[in-house]
């Protein structure tokens, strides 16, 4: 309301767009202050409905399901039922199963031939990546560098075209495997102290018991790591 309304109120006609005195907002204060409400989310059903996710067609791929062989019921997921019936129609001539069961077996193997070759160049290419830092380690006279997987670790069979880790593939497996590092260490140098100890008291049977179930812990322990990690045992007690 302007001044002159103000000061003559009779001349000031009440209606549309024209508030009371009484109703209008105060000088300087928001209408609405709590401000202009959120629009509520909406979801649109029929994408929820007619999208499922790629976490729940796999769910149903691998779900265990129970399928009757013979006289016994076996349980094996979706998909190898699927792939089971497909192969057993196919058997009893059914032409579209036979062509469906082909095409999907020689995709299979394709698929399989191409990402091994693709693991095994990346393999390569990672085993060479580290040639240059140790050689200046070694160079330098400093420890080599300790990465995981470590690169010693990959097995390549050439011949075959194939590799396999003999060792931690992470950091969590790293912390296991030191573990079981140290361990076998602490059997050779509690080996070492009954080598000594079994010298002052040549005839305590004890000791040697001691020692020789150790030194199945040792080797039970060591026989479980690959090639690279295995030591041999020191001072062994042999029992004659």
């Amino acid at each position: 309301m302007t001044t002159d309304q103000a000061s003559n109120p009779a001349d000031y006609a009440v209606g549309y767009g024209k508030p009371p005195k009484a109703g209008q907002f105060a000088k300087g204060k928001s209408g609405n202050p709590r401000g202009r409400p959120r629009a509520k989310p909406k979801l649109t059903l029929s994408r929820a409905v007619e999208e499922p996710t790629a976490d729940i067609i796999l769910q149903e791929a691998y779900r265990k399901v129970k399928v009757r062989i013979g006289d016994k019921q076996v349980e094996m997921t979706t998909m190898e039922a699927i792939a089971r019936t497909v192969a057993i129609a196919a058997m009893k001539g059914d032409r579209h199963a036979q062509r469906a069961m082909t095409a999907a077996v020689q995709k299979a193997e394709s698929d399989k031939a191409a990402t091994q070759v693709k693991h095994f160049e990346s393999v390569v290419d990672y085993k060479k990546s580290w040639e240059a830092p140790f050689a200046r380690a070694d160079a330098a006279g400093i420890p080599r560098p300790d990465p995981v997987p470590h690169p010693d670790d990959y097995i390549i069979d050439v011949r075959n075209g194939v590799v396999r880790l003999e060792g931690p593939l992470t950091d969590e497996e790293k912390v296991e495997w030191d573990k079981g590092l140290r361990l076998r260490d602490s059997w050779q140098k509690r080996i070492n102290e009954l080598t000594r100890e079994m010298k002052s008291e040549p005839g305590n049977k004890g000791l040697r018991e001691t020692r020789l179930q150790i030194q199945g812990k040792f080797d039970a322990l060591t026989e479980t790591m690959p090639k690279r990690y295995q030591k041999t045992l020191k001072n062994r007690l042999w029992d004659d």
